[in-house]
């Protein structure tokens, strides 16, 4: 999940605290989804910083019982890097990454699920192409927080991703 190069981005766990913040844990464990595999990782970078500036995760993952794929996204922008369109670029290439090796036309639908009071996240969820699922919306009252669902089909994603790249 993580590399060196996303170790210094990824230290602040209260910026980061849907993808690896304390009580990362409860939060996987509500999210009816468990991880198939090891997520494919993509970063964004400038030749001024020797660490990742942002980076996007897309993980194969299992609905519930389900036998059939589906890939959840994530993504996280250091400080000070937010709104250049980085992580909805590294999002785009790990999961092009991951249809290298899991063609999107066997995959389930593509999930991101991230903290109501995440605004940018909440943005970027959607330019990336997914709407609202509120199926997969969820509480951890342990917390205090909740998660709101977006989703898309694998196909109508991987298109998406090509464009973004593209741009």
């Amino acid at each position: 999940f993580s590399s060196p190069q996303t170790s210094t981005m990824l230290a602040d766990r209260l910026r980061n605290r849907d993808i690896n913040g304390d009580g990362v844990g409860l939060v996987v464990s509500r999210t009816g989804w468990r991880y198939a595999d090891v997520p494919f990782l993509a970063t964004a970078g400038s030749p001024d910083v020797m660490q990742a500036i942002a980076a996007g995760w897309a993980a194969p993952i299992r609905w519930g019982k389900e036998s059939s794929l589906g890939v959840n996204l994530s993504y996280a922008t250091m400080e000070g890097f937010e709104g250049h369109g980085l992580a909805r670029a590294s999002v785009a290439a790990a999961f092009l990454r991951l249809c290298a090796e899991h063609p999107a036309s066997f995959l389930g639908p593509v999930n991101i699920q991230c903290d109501q009071d995440n605004v940018r996240s909440i943005a970027l969820a959607q330019s990336l192409g997914l709407t609202r699922n509120r199926a997969a919306d969820f509480i951890v009252p342990k917390l205090g927080r909740s998660y709101l669902g977006f989703a898309c089909a694998a196909i109508q994603f991987e298109e998406a991703a090509r464009s973004i790249l593209a741009t």
